[in-house]
């Protein structure tokens, strides 16, 4: 007799995909290109759970008539509903546009000492401000560095909080992803109980905490800030800066 597993395999394995999505887009948090493509590939990919869960039942009997009901649940939540419009839009239409926000300031490492809330363009990355700031600064020599970027304070460092979110929602999309993962897993474990199988077999909860404020924050090592500040001042390109910036964190 074939397990749970085996009876919808593909559509676990599409939730489960979706799963990993959420963790690549906590992992690129600050790279803007991968953070994006896996916002998209989690946008399309939790969509077509309801769709290749019902392919995969739709010859038991009954099963049509019940699922046509509980579906119609899942779907009429309003983030479930605006992220299969969105994913109808990514794949048909054109590119996806997250909000998105920065704070660039220092932090002691629980907060910022001093910030200063900036627009960040969905389709850069994070150290894009701190490039602009230290090529700005050089270009008004001899004003005050006001954040403190180029100091020497041990006790403090250089950073960016980033924010991620999708209108029309507050929260940040990793948040949003949780919950519309939890509202899909939900589907499927109403759907295997109907099927007369324990859904414990299924990793149907995230064991995995999943949120914005655990990645949102990148600080710079000072001495990574005077070693690319050092290099501007003898002419180095803006994008030459950014790998410049790449190596080091790398080599951290």
């Amino acid at each position: 007799m074939s397990t749970i597993r085996e009876i919808i395999s593909s559509a676990y394995d599409r939730l489960e995909e979706a799963h990993w999505n959420i963790h690549q887009m906590e992992e690129n948090y600050h790279e803007s290109d991968p953070f994006r493509f896996a916002l998209n590939s989690f946008i399309r990919v939790i969509k077509e759970v309801p769709q290749i869960l019902q392919m995969e039942l739709q010859n038991r009997d009954g099963f049509k008539e019940w699922y046509i009901n509980r579906r119609r649940l899942t779907t009429q939540d309003p983030l479930i509903s605006d992220l299969f419009k969105k994913r109808d839009i990514v794949v048909h239409k054109s590119m996806l546009r997250p909000k998105s926000s920065a704070v660039l300031g220092i932090t002691e490492g629980r907060g910022f000492k001093l910030g200063l809330g900036l627009p960040l363009d969905p389709f850069q990355d994070s150290d894009v401000l701190i490039i602009q700031y230290l090529f700005l600064n050089n270009e008004k020599e001899g004003e005050e560095d006001i954040f403190g970027i180029l100091g020497s304070d041990e006790e403090s460092l250089p950073c960016i909080e980033r924010h991620w979110g999708l209108d029309p929602f507050e929260e940040g999309i990793l948040e949003l992803a949780v919950q519309a993962w939890n509202t899909i897993a939900s589907l499927i474990n109403d759907t295997v109980i109907w099927l007369g199988e324990d859904p414990s077999e299924l990793h149907l909860t995230l064991k995995c905490i999943h949120s914005s404020a655990a990645v949102s924050v990148r600080t710079y090592r000072r001495d990574w800030i005077q070693t690319i500040n050092s290099d501007i001042k003898k002419g180095i390109e803006f994008y030459e800066a950014m790998y410049k910036l790449k190596v080091l964190r790398h080599r951290a």
